[in-house]
């Protein structure tokens, strides 16, 4: 997927004389992923207002209104860490387009979920796409 998006971007480029509209020019650096997580009892609309002003401001990204916890998030933070990474990871597949950033915006117990979610090993593959963690009203130790 990610070579042919370069190739689409390259064929866009060439059709327009070397310039591309910012939304083609996305397609040969990949896609900036900005994943929002809920805090506790909470579910994917909680951050929909930061996500919907992030998205004004970065109309390219694509955002993802984390819901894998919504169900219980009276768990340990391990497992609730492993089941946003396979959440990302299963996003991220979905794409099928290059990335190029990964940025978390997270809220109260989600900032210590994110943390975690970050450190499992599903996340590996993506570690040199890490641009951003921003959590609010999370504890830090």
């Amino acid at each position: 997927p990610g070579r042919a998006a370069r190739e689409l971007g390259a064929g866009a480029r060439a059709a327009l004389g070397g310039e591309l509209p910012a939304s083609a020019a996305m397609l040969d650096e990949g896609i900036h992923l900005i994943v929002f997580v809920h805090g506790f009892q909470g579910n994917q609309y909680d951050l929909r207002m930061m996500k919907n002003a992030l998205a004004d401001i970065f109309p390219h990204a694509e955002c993802l209104l984390s819901s894998s916890n919504e169900k219980d998030t009276y768990s340990d933070i391990q497992a609730l860490g492993a089941n946003l990474a396979r959440e990302i990871d299963r996003h991220v597949q979905q794409l099928m387009l290059p990335l190029s950033k990964i940025s978390i915006m997270a809220h109260s117990l989600g900032g210590i979920i994110a943390r975690a979610c970050l450190a499992h090993p599903v996340m590996r593959r993506f570690r040199d796409k890490f641009h951003t963690y921003c959590s609010l009203g999370s504890a830090h130790l």
